[in-house]
This record gives C-alpha cells, structure tokens and sequence, in this order.
C-alpha cells in the first residue's frame, strides 16, 4: 500500500511549494482517480492535520535541524517508525500519523 493511501494531496509548484488549485489546501484530496492525477504532475503536496503531522528538519542559517532532531528523538520512542522524504536542500520531511481525539 502507498504511504498516499488515505493522506489528501494536492498539485503545488515544485519551486514555490504553492497549491495549483483554485482553493489551495481545502482541495486536497483522497479519491483515488484524483491522486492518481495529482501524482502525475511535477509538484506534489500533501495536506497535513487531521491525524498528519509533518516534521520538516533543515539546515539553514547555522541552525542545525538533524542535531535538534536527535536530542527531540532521544526523548520520543516512536519518533522512529514513519516515511521519509529527502528535500532538494538536503533536509527530511518525516511524517507521522497521530490520533486528533488525543490532542485536545
């Protein structure tokens, strides 16, 4: 099964990061005709909340997300067990499922 299966995505400009739809994130979606017409576009987004959290560890401007990462992972067990994707300026987006009921 696809780490997509489920999750809303939308087309976004590959440089800018930006929805290409008329109502950005609102129209992200998990029909599966529509997926598979999104994956096929350049620029791929998913939309995050209501149970995904995307944790996004860079390294710009002296500051060093991997090392923030580590001591934030040391404390969190299940920090471990997620899909990975490596950024163009070398950084990581993790993402990780989550209940809503437990966040309020």
């Amino acid at each position: 099964m696809s780490p997509l299966t489920g999750w809303p995505v939308l087309a976004v400009n590959p440089t800018t990061k930006a929805p290409c739809t008329p109502h950005g994130f609102h129209d992200a979606t998990t029909d599966p005709e529509q997926v598979a017409a999104v994956m096929k576009h350049p620029g791929v987004g998913i939309a995050t909340g209501n149970g995904l959290l995307v944790l996004d560890i860079d390294q710009h401007n002296g500051v060093d997300g991997e090392a923030a990462f580590t001591v934030l992972q040391s404390g969190h067990t299940g920090l471990n067990n997620t899909y990975e994707v490596l950024t163009p300026s070398g950084g990581r987006h993790l993402y990780f499922e989550y209940d809503p009921a437990e966040m309020s």
